[in-house]
């Protein structure tokens, strides 16, 4: 296996799982409807898929970085991570939420208004989530590719 694929394969693995599983969680105990049934299990699955996604196509370390030394941190520290997660959280709990909205509620305009209702504790779940696992997702993806 190319060593960019086994990277990007245990990245998105140890990164996106807890995050998928965060976000469904999140989201279903605030529309009232936690149930851990099919319709959890779909949201995750749709959650991981979107993750995985936006992690390959965004060059999310470059971003991550850039954000960090924007602010003048060590991308590296647990600054420069906690700084650079503010940006990455934001920009997949926007998209992976207005996915998951559309697909639990499927009508407009109110998809729109359960991703707003719901934005900022998903958010902070998703950042949470992030400052734990992305440094993680990182170490193990690193320690996978070398050989």
């Amino acid at each position: 296996m190319k060593t960019k694929v086994k990277f990007l394969t245990v990245q998105c693995l140890v990164q996106n799982i807890p995050l998928a599983i965060g976000l469904s969680v999140t989201a279903s105990a605030l529309s009232g409807h936690l149930s851990f049934g099919i319709g959890l299990l779909s949201n995750i699955l749709i959650g991981f898929i979107c993750a995985t996604v936006l992690t390959i196509i965004l060059p999310t370390q470059k971003i991550a970085a850039a954000v960090a030394r924007f602010f003048k941190q060590d991308p590296q520290s647990f600054g420069g991570n906690a700084t650079s997660n503010i940006v990455m959280s934001f920009i997949f709990t926007v998209v992976i939420g207005l996915i998951m909205s559309f697909y639990n509620v499927r009508v407009f305009p109110a998809f729109v208004l359960s991703l707003i209702s719901t934005f900022i504790p998903i958010y902070i779940v998703c950042y949470i989530i992030a400052l734990f696992f992305v440094p993680l997702a990182i170490k193990a993806a690193i320690a996978a590719t070398k050989n």
